[in-house]
């Protein structure tokens, strides 16, 4: 499996990330007890979700060797196999953000 998956926030989740330096989960998240993450492959998919509904997006790169123990790959209800991450994010896991559209908004 790859090195790095990818969390796609809102404006609002990556300020409050970038405040905090944790990022929790969304709702949906926290109810099904980890956080979603996505492959390279998947990431447009999810990103392009966002721009359909007309918001930007901020994309973290999970360095998934810092993670290890606390991630799973699991089956989804589409039948792909993601990545779930069991712990919050932290900016110490994170290597690269970028801000929809290839811009780089933060190397860590």
């Amino acid at each position: 499996m790859s090195e790095t998956a990818y969390r796609v926030l809102t404006i609002d989740e990556f300020s409050k990330f970038l405040m905090s330096g944790t990022f929790e989960g969304t709702a949906k998240d926290l109810a099904a007890g980890f956080i979603h993450l996505s492959t390279s492959d998947q990431l447009s998919a999810r990103v392009e979700k966002f721009r359909a509904q007309g918001q930007a997006a901020y994309i973290l790169a999970i360095n998934l060797e810092k993670v290890e123990g606390r991630l799973k790959w699991e089956k989804a209800s589409d039948g792909d196999i993601y990545p779930h991450l069991y712990q919050p994010i932290t900016r110490d896991i994170v290597t690269v953000i970028e801000q929809s559209g290839g811009k780089r908004a933060l190397s860590l």
